[in-house]
């Protein structure tokens, strides 16, 4: 076997395309093709979609009589006036926000309290989460936990005065998130008190 030699092998390629284009041309020319462009296009369609490119027709669906739409809108009517009634029912409905002590909640949950009271959903009151304890103010903390404290003390006093006797508890920062059984009772203990 001889070796063909890299700008041969080019060379040869380049010879060969020329062939096919040339030949192309030819039956561009006299007709045998529409343009060597859709010759191209339709091999490559050829190959690469066999089953074609369309998509099959899809059938509509036979339009709804006015008596079935109508009869539709007054289920989604009915359904929409259940779950009002239920969402403002005293008896059977309560919501309670649980904010922190930060400027940005307290003023999303005037709004939102505010859209409660616009649309009758009672509101049963708030519980403050996530409040450090003031016990840590007298011991060795470091500065920004001691500006954190200072901070929550004026957001807190902010919060009684918004939301009063409405406020029904103060839950401790944890120290971690309430997952799991044991922090779901040390958070039920610190919201209800001892063995409730």
């Amino acid at each position: 076997m001889h070796r063909i030699h890299r700008e041969t092998r080019a060379q040869f390629i380049k010879e060969s395309l020329c062939e096919v284009r040339t030949l192309l041309n030819q039956f561009e020319r006299c007709g045998a093709l529409p343009s060597s462009a859709q010759y191209h296009l339709g091999r490559f369609l050829f190959e690469n979609f066999p089953q074609g490119t369309g998509f099959p027709e899809l059938a509509l669906p036979e339009p709804l009589s006015e008596m079935e739409i109508l009869a539709e809108l007054q289920y989604i009517k009915g359904r929409i006036n259940t779950s009002s009634g239920i969402l403002t029912d005293r008896e059977k409905t309560a919501f309670f926000f649980v904010i922190i002590p930060e400027e940005m909640i307290l003023i999303d949950t005037q709004k939102a309290a505010q859209l409660f009271a616009k649309f009758n959903v009672p509101l049963s009151g708030y519980v403050v989460n996530r409040v450090i304890p003031e016990s840590l103010a007298s011991q060795d903390i470091p500065e920004y936990l001691r500006n954190r404290l200072q901070m929550q003390k004026g957001y807190l006093k902010k919060i009684d005065e918004l939301f009063g006797n409405e406020v029904l508890a103060r839950i401790p920062e944890f120290e971690r998130d309430i997952t799991g059984l044991p922090m779901i009772e040390k958070m039920a203990e610190a919201l209800f008190g001892p063995n409730r």
